[in-house]
């Protein structure tokens, strides 16, 4: 095989890869606004509940709702502050790898 057509197989291939990891820093940040939402909605439920107990006082409206949705929106916020961390994480290093790789294509186009 030709250096030429080397060439033209690893400038076709960083193309495909390039291309891949745009979709995936895509997919992470969508993933990261899903469970950005997720817990908006938790947080309007558990604050909508909270604000009822104390108008009312009804310890069950606090048994029932105030509480296991506390519990269930700290479980979010914990699950979705790693997730973060994860995915801002693969993000920057994909970021750097795509800098690279656009550098890359540029010299060799």
């Amino acid at each position: 095989m030709n250096s030429d057509k080397k060439a033209e197989i690893r400038i076709s291939e960083a193309k495909a890869w390039l291309k891949e990891l745009k979709e995936e820093n895509s997919k992470l940040e969508q993933e990261l606004d899903s469970m950005e939402i997720k817990v908006e909605r938790l947080r309007a439920r558990y604050e909508l509940a909270e604000k009822t107990f104390r108008r009312s006082s009804m310890e069950r409206i606090k048994e029932d709702n105030v509480t296991p949705l506390s519990e269930s929106l700290q479980a979010l916020k914990k699950e979705y502050e790693k997730i973060q961390v994860d995915n801002n994480q693969k993000i920057i290093a994909n970021e750097k790898l795509i800098e690279n790789i656009e550098a890359v294509i540029k010299v060799n186009s």
